[in-house]
């Protein structure tokens, strides 16, 4: 995993070693990639499956206000 992270540059990303599938229920994720964005503030949760890149990452906080 850390190999990944370094390759894709995504040391600033949260990144979850989830061995026990405890986070993968708890959203609802099925698969990789997949993006779970939290606010910080609310705690509201906006899932998002598949590869976002850049411009679809900051689709998600300008429609969500996720700051």
């Amino acid at each position: 995993m850390e190999a990944f992270v370094d390759r894709h540059e995504l040391s600033d990303v949260v990144n979850i070693a989830d061995p026990d599938n405890e986070v993968w229920e708890r959203f609802g994720v099925f698969g990789q990639p997949t993006w779970v964005f939290v606010n910080g503030e609310t705690g509201e949760t906006t899932t998002r499956f598949g590869a976002l890149g850049q411009q679809g990452i900051q689709a998600v906080f300008e429609s969500g206000g996720f700051a």
